[in-house]
């Protein structure tokens, strides 16, 4: 007569092996991946003059007061505007801008608060393999003088096709923040 304990071990085993083989997904980067540093330069188009303006938190939550520029720039002008984040948390940097890119169907900047639309004009310049924005690139105009806040939000698996994901508009785009950052904006 056969028993169904021979079989116990070889059971166990095929599940070892099984669940041993398998490999972690690494195409997540928001597994274990740190994003520190938002790091936003405005090339002005006509003099070619850049100028780049920072927030960095390199300790993370909870640490020192992070760091951040007050943005200011002149009334009238048209700029390409490119983002690069960083995880800044060690020894040396590392630029997560690339990979940001690569994942780019599961990445989107959106660009908020105050200043939008009453301050400058955001465009989106780029776009992932389905043709939907990312946001790395933008062309950005100022239209009129004031003061206000400008914020920029790195969301991680966006729902790209929500209403009003694809023109900038955050509300339905759920996924996870990465990193946000509220500038202080001067347009004078």
């Amino acid at each position: 007569m056969f028993k169904t304990q021979s079989l116990l071990p070889l059971a166990i085993l095929a599940t070892l092996l099984t669940f041993g083989s398998c490999k972690k997904d690494d195409h997540n980067h928001s597994e274990g991946e740190v994003i520190t540093t938002l790091k936003l330069t405005f090339k002005e188009k006509t003099t070619g003059v850049a100028q780049t303006f920072s927030f960095a938190d390199k300790d993370g939550v909870g640490g020192a007061n992070p760091t951040q520029d007050a943005i200011v720039l002149p009334d009238g002008a048209n700029y390409e505007l490119t983002l690069q984040v960083l995880d800044e948390s060690g020894a040396a940097a590392k630029d997560i801008t690339p990979e940001v890119i690569a994942e780019g169907e599961a990445h989107q900047f959106f660009f908020t608060n105050s200043a939008v639309g009453a301050l400058v004009n955001v465009k989106y310049e780029d776009k992932d393999a389905k043709g939907n924005p990312i946001g790395q690139r933008n062309t950005v105009s100022t239209i009129r003088a004031g003061k206000g806040k400008f914020r920029v939000s790195l969301r991680h698996e966006p729902n790209k096709s929500a209403a009003g994901v694809k023109d900038g508009q955050m509300t339905n785009a759920g996924g996870e923040t990465d990193i946000e950052a509220d500038f202080d904006i001067s347009v004078i």
